[in-house]
């Protein structure tokens, strides 16, 4: 697996905005996959670092959301969203909070997924032994016992994710010392999805990169 080293996580936002860019000056108006928590920050930094034209065209996923306790819409607006919607440079419309019944554009797809990597190595609301195989009839699912407080979650599913993002470009952010020993798993690529959910996309034949400030890709490939 590939792995983009940053010094410090404050630097990954430049990075990040090239990325966008890049996407957007192929493809032109783009679907982006946005995680919660502090992922997510450096994603929409990224995003509103760029041009308003950038700004305007794109559309914000959120990949999953909690259903009690803290929600991650407020953070995601306390993060610039909000200050960008006064300004009119980023139409509120164009952040979609996943509901359980909600209903997606058919021809669905993700042009960027970004997804932060937990500490048990899960993603979105998708955690360890929570991955069997079998395909999902649904593209969202609620989770009522999370392992990770709070209890209750909605997320993409696994077979979502792999159907959404095919021949797109996953970015797993891995930033914290916190992430040091999931990154050394993830990176050693030795499990499978059910004990470490990261792996998901690289064993579903994705080319996923790791975006993290904890060590030398090439220590860690190395690891």
């Amino acid at each position: 697996m590939r792995s983009i080293y940053v010094e410090q996580m404050e630097h990954a936002p430049s990075l990040i905005a090239d990325i966008i860019e890049r996407e957007y000056q192929d493809k032109g108006s783009l679907r982006i996959g946005i995680p919660g928590g502090r992922g997510a920050k450096v994603v929409i930094e990224a995003l509103l670092s760029l041009d308003d034209s950038v700004v305007a065209d794109t559309m914000l996923y959120l990949v999953d959301e909690r259903l009690e306790g803290e929600r991650n819409e407020p953070m995601l607006m306390a993060y610039g969203l909000s200050r960008a919607v006064k300004e009119q440079r980023f139409d509120l419309s164009h952040l979609i909070i996943p509901t359980l019944f909600m209903k997606l554009p058919e021809h669905f797809f993700f042009d960027l997924l970004f997804l932060g990597v937990g500490e048990d190595g899960h993603f979105a609301s998708l955690f360890p032994d929570s991955y069997t195989g079998e395909h999902d009839e649904e593209a969202l699912k609620e989770i009522e016992e999370s392992p990770k407080p709070p209890n209750r979650r909605v997320t993409f599913t696994f077979s979502a994710f792999a159907s959404y993002s095919r021949k797109r470009k996953v970015y797993l952010l891995c930033f914290g010392d916190g992430k040091r020993e999931a990154y050394r798993r993830l990176m050693k690529g030795t499990e499978k999805p059910d004990t470490l959910p990261s792996l998901f996309f690289e064993q579903q034949g994705f080319d996923p990169v790791v975006m993290t400030d904890l060590a030398d890709p090439g220590d860690a490939e190395g690891a």
